[in-house]
């Protein structure tokens, strides 16, 4: 029994085929990932900054013009956070603003210190698993 040459070549010709759509496929879900890690970061930091203003600005009651656009600063931060997701970093954020606001109405902004800092680092520890960001312990 022998094998066609031209059959040998078809088999090899899609099998070869078959293995480059397969790479393309794992490439493009890396490269996806990737992305999506990315964005996440940015989006993590970005509202992380506007958490930490709300106090500073609020118990320094800038001008009106001040305090609105800070008001939707926050609004896009949160747009943007539920949209990059997981549940996990929408509630510990959630929290982290929460205590931001709580501590800038208070009459000394060191007097609920304690509170705000474990909503912060609640919030920094659930965007480090999603980013998969080992942090040394302090």
């Amino acid at each position: 029994m022998t094998i066609d040459p031209l059959l040998s070549l078809l088999v090899g010709a899609l099998g070869a085929a078959l293995l480059g759509l397969l790479g393309a496929a794992i490439q493009s879900r890396r490269e996806h990932a990737r992305w999506v890690r990315e964005h996440r970061l940015a989006t993590y930091e970005r509202f992380m900054q506007v958490a930490y203003r709300v106090p500073r600005l609020d118990a320094g009651a800038g001008s009106l013009g001040e305090l609105q656009s800070h008001q939707k600063e926050i609004k896009d931060a949160l747009a943007s956070l539920i949209l990059v997701g997981p549940d996990s970093v929408i509630d510990a954020a959630s929290v982290f603003m929460v205590e931001a606001f709580a501590q800038s109405n208070l009459p000394s902004p060191s007097q609920d210190a304690e509170s705000f800092a474990r909503a912060r680092v609640g919030y920094q520890r659930a965007a480090q698993s999603v980013l998969a960001i080992k942090s040394k312990k302090r």
